[in-house]
């Protein structure tokens, strides 16, 4: 019984290095857009875009802004465009419009949001960085068909707080860390935007599509999040990963976004990732693990 304990918990202890080496490695009023909530992340844990109840210091009248045209121009007799005549001189008309910047499309808030958080990298301000792992809400792990108890799940978990100087990279703290670019994200692997106008911010939430054994620096979770592959996951675990199949799924980024400036005053990105069947030379586990990175207390 003994020996099953010492395995288990040295099988978890690996799993778990694999993931939380990946996040620190490799490591939140308009709407503007659809939101499909059947799959979209839980409210509770977007902290920096609450939508049910945002902070009132943030809250402002809502109301798009519209495009106004002053509509000068009249049909001559000739059929073209009538024009002001002052002493003998042929003056065009003035047409005065206010453009909307406010990204509305999925691919507009996925672009804005991608310029903001590239600042970032480029301009290094200082934060506040909190990270917490622990086992997926629900979710069970288990050691082929044994269930892993709860408090030996409880042992692994994270919550970190770091403080990142202005000045200093944010190459490997702010996701996708690895790189000097924070996002490049596309539309096709986004589940949901929205981009929220609140006072003199932007509140912008992206909930991704689930992907499966997502890589570093391509598709969705990988060009925006911190994440690790098999091969990753081989050189860091001192076992041997005959096979894996990692998930990630509801995963979210939340940013609130200074409309003056374009910078990032807070935000929040969290991944979920299902290891399933993960065969090793000592048995084969499922878990299911969410890692969530919080952004505060900006310096730029």
């Amino acid at each position: 019984m003994k020996k099953q304990v010492f395995r288990l918990s040295a099988l978890l202890l690996c799993l778990i290095l694999v993931f939380t080496l990946g996040a620190c490695k490799g490591k939140t009023e308009e709407e503007s857009s659809n939101f499909d909530a059947a799959n979209s992340a839980d409210p509770e844990n977007i902290l920096p875009s609450d939508e049910s109840t945002p902070p009132a210091s943030e809250m402002g009248s809502q109301g798009e802004e519209s495009t106004d045209t002053n509509p000068s121009e009249t049909a001559g007799q000739n059929g073209t465009t009538a024009a002001q005549k002052d002493n003998g001189k042929t003056t065009e008309p003035t047409i005065k419009a206010q453009q909307d910047s406010q990204p509305k499309t999925t691919a507009e808030i996925v672009a804005y949001y991608n310029k903001a958080a590239n600042k970032l990298k480029t301009d290094r301000p200082g934060y506040t960085k909190k990270y917490t792992m622990h086992q997926f809400p629900g979710s069970q792990a288990t050691l082929g068909k044994a269930t892993v108890p709860s408090w030996l799940v409880k042992l692994i978990s994270k919550n970190e707080t770091t403080t990142v100087n202005k000045g200093s990279s944010s190459n490997d703290t702010y996701p996708a860390a690895g790189f000097n670019w924070a996002s490049k994200l596309t539309a096709q692997y986004v589940q949901s935007a929205t981009c929220k106008k609140s006072g003199s911010t932007y509140q912008i939430k992206i909930v991704l599509k689930d992907e499966t054994n997502p890589q570093r620096g391509k598709g969705g979770y990988g060009t925006c999040m911190s994440v690790i592959d098999k091969a990753g996951a081989q050189e860091m675990v001192p076992l041997t990963i005959q096979s894996i199949t990692m998930k990630y799924h509801n995963g979210y980024i939340t940013a609130t976004v200074d409309i003056n400036t374009g910078r990032i005053t807070a935000a929040e990105l969290s991944a979920s990732c299902k290891m399933e069947n993960m065969e090793t030379s000592i048995g084969t586990i499922n878990a299911d693990i969410q890692s969530t990175e919080t952004f505060t207390n900006f310096q730029w």
